[in-house]
């Protein structure tokens, strides 16, 4: 199974904050975990899903709309959209 992941950067002032976001599976479903880095404060963690496992199309839009909500508050992408092989 393939996760996908992105993780994007925000600089303000001399803060930098980083967003990173997946699709991972999980009980037959799709969960989208993500991870809030910002300098000097703790991380903090959640999922897009609170609901649980969700289908992959659920899943999809849970994490582009995510994406695009961090987009438009002025992150650039870090890395590209890249599949990550899972064992």
């Amino acid at each position: 199974m393939k996760t996908e992941l992105s993780i994007l950067c925000r600089q303000k002032g001399s803060r930098k904050k980083y967003f990173s976001i997946a699709i991972e599976p999980l009980d037959g479903g799709f969960v989208v975990p993500f991870l809030l880095h910002r300098q000097g404060k703790p991380d903090r963690s959640g999922t897009k899903t609170p609901q649980g496992a969700v289908s992959y199309e659920k899943a999809k839009r849970a994490y582009e709309s995510a994406i695009w909500h961090r987009l438009a508050d002025g992150y650039r992408v870090e890395n590209s959209e890249r599949m990550i092989e899972q064992c």
